[in-house]
């Protein structure tokens, strides 16, 4: 059986994380383009576990970094056009298709924005490296955005399973 095609009307709430996001995206090419010309040559470009910098290649792969920000979140957002395609957790009927698909919507559109965020801190963080105002992203990042991610993944597999 195929899933069936619905438009699923956004709230508030969906537009609030459409909207962070977006401040994301703008907080990278913004700081991006306003310090790059400060920029040493070398910057980081790599960090290990801890946060700290273990390789060091140019200043253009700062660009390289926004770009990826700004097709991952394009990319997360554009998967939320067709959620008639996506696998489920639960089989999806014609009475919890749009619980389903609204649910799912709502995981990417806030997966969206703590990536988005994240690279913004990334950026910004390297861009106050390069410039040797800070030694590291700081040693709690990574587990904290693993800890978000993972967080987010699983209390939305939880509402599907209970919103089924």
């Amino acid at each position: 059986m195929t899933q069936p095609r619905l438009s699923i009307p956004k709230d508030q709430i969906d537009y609030i994380l459409i909207g962070i996001g977006l401040i994301g995206v703008a907080t990278m090419v913004g700081l991006t383009a306003f310090y790059y010309g400060q920029l040493p040559d070398q910057i980081p470009t790599h960090f290990n576990a801890a946060g700290q910098p273990d390789s060091y290649g140019e200043k253009s792969t700062l660009w390289f970094l926004v770009i990826a920000g700004i097709v991952i979140y394009s990319l997360i957002l554009l998967v939320n056009r067709s959620p008639h395609l996506v696998n489920y957790s639960v089989p999806i009927t014609d009475e919890n298709a749009p619980r389903q698909y609204h649910n799912l919507q709502r995981m990417n559109r806030s997966m969206a924005a703590i990536i988005s965020l994240c690279i913004a801190y990334i950026v910004y963080a390297v861009i106050e490296m390069s410039l040797g105002d800070r030694e590291s992203l700081g040693p709690w990042f990574v587990l904290l955005f693993i800890g978000i991610i993972f967080g987010i993944i699983g209390y939305y597999l939880y509402r599907a399973k209970v919103i089924e």
